[in-house]
Parts: structure tokens; C-alpha cells; sequence
């Protein structure tokens, strides 16, 4: 998958993810300006049958400071999908030694 924006691609160091029904990636790089509206980088996208990506929000997650995370330096990224002592499905974004839990669908 390319992104919406120069640079940016699928970054799956461990591979690519699945929660055993969809396959989930992280995008990184891509190249915008101040202002740039998001382009499918810096995020964790889940993928349709297909595949395909819908482009849905409920199909992406991005950080709300997406745009500071652009030209850093590349730094590991990852998604670790499991099963949570009190429920469903998580997914983890891992980014910098920091977790984020995003609920599950």
C-alpha cells in the first residue's frame, strides 16, 4: 500500500498483524507540509477483504500529533494484537516504548 502522500509506505518490521479476521498495518515517512491535511501515514490501518482499505476512520487509527511524528527518525513501530484479561480484542500501538490501547470494533 502506498500513502495518500510522497514517502510514506507500510513499515512491518514484525510483519503484518492480524486480529485472525483482518490484516492490520502501520504506515510511516510521509512527506508533508504544515497544514497538510493526513495522508494515510503515521497510522495503524486495518485492511478489508480484498485487500482493501475502506478509509473509514473505524478502519484507521492516527495520533492526533501525526504531523510532529513526520521526518523523525525512523523508529520501530509495531502492532501486538491479543487477547485482554477483560475482553475482546485489543490492538497496542507501539511506538518510542510508549503503548496505546485502541478499543476494539
Amino acid at each position: 500500500m502506498a500513502t495518500g502522500c510522497l514517502g510514506g509506505g507500510i513499515w512491518a518490521t514484525g510483519g503484518i498483524a492480524s486480529d485472525g479476521n483482518d490484516p492490520f498495518v502501520v504506515t510511516r515517512n510521509t512527506f508533508t507540509n504544515p497544514g497538510d491535511p493526513w495522508s494515510d501515514g503515521e497510522a495503524v490501518i486495518r485492511f478489508q477483504p480484498g485487500p482493501i482499505f475502506s478509509g473509514n476512520s473505524s478502519d484507521y487509527w492516527a495520533p492526533t500529533n501525526w504531523q510532529s511524528l513526520v521526518d523523525r527518525l525512523l523508529l520501530e513501530m509495531q502492532i501486538r494484537l491479543g487477547p485482554m484479561a477483560t475482553g475482546p480484542l485489543q490492538r497496542k500501538f507501539i511506538r518510542q516504548q510508549a503503548a496505546v490501547t485502541l478499543p476494539a470494533r
